[in-house]
């Protein structure tokens, strides 16, 4: 089963329609509704909602065999640190790290019972070499980086791997 966050996004979308027309696939998006395909099943899920995130797991636990989870979701803010609000740093960094987080603790037990899985995340070479106007953004992509390092020692020996993707401007 794959599992997709960010399903809506340019990226997230064309993987979901790629990956579900040989793969079992729930595609995750707040906002816009997609449409089901064969293989593909789309889900309307706030991943700020730890709730929603558990439910999500508690209904499809029967098909969660063999998990990849492909964490695309991503908030972002332009501005200059000086003047970047409180509020927004705690929405960025709710979205791009801890419900990455979140969702891969609620599943972590899951693969570890089977002794696979696959976690990708995806970034942002922002998340390295900083820029002028992100550094919100920079500081929650270099905290996923940081967390998908630990994740790929403390579970290697689970059969589990994290692996993160950097991406570039586009």
């Amino acid at each position: 089963m794959i599992l997709i966050t960010g399903a809506s996004g340019g990226i997230g979308y064309e993987l979901f329609k790629k990956l579900s027309i040989n793969n079992d696939v729930i595609a995750i998006s707040n906002k816009k509704k997609l449409e089901n395909n064969k293989k593909g099943i789309c889900l309307n899920i706030n991943l700020l909602n730890h709730k929603e995130i558990d439910q999500l797991i508690s209904k499809y636990q029967v098909k969660l065999d063999e998990i990849t989870i492909l964490n695309l979701a991503v908030r972002s803010f332009d501005g200059l640190l000086a003047n970047y609000p409180i509020e927004k740093v705690r929405e960025t960094f709710e979205l791009n790290f801890f419900s990455n987080l979140y969702l891969v603790q609620a599943i972590l037990p899951i693969m570890i019972n089977q002794k696979w899985g696959r976690i990708i995340h995806f970034s942002s070479i922002v998340g390295n070499q900083g820029a002028v106007g992100a550094g919100i953004y920079a500081a929650s992509k270099s905290a996923l980086i940081g967390y998908n390092k630990t994740l790929s020692k403390e579970y290697g020996r689970f059969g589990i791997t994290s692996n993160i993707i950097e991406l570039g401007y586009f």
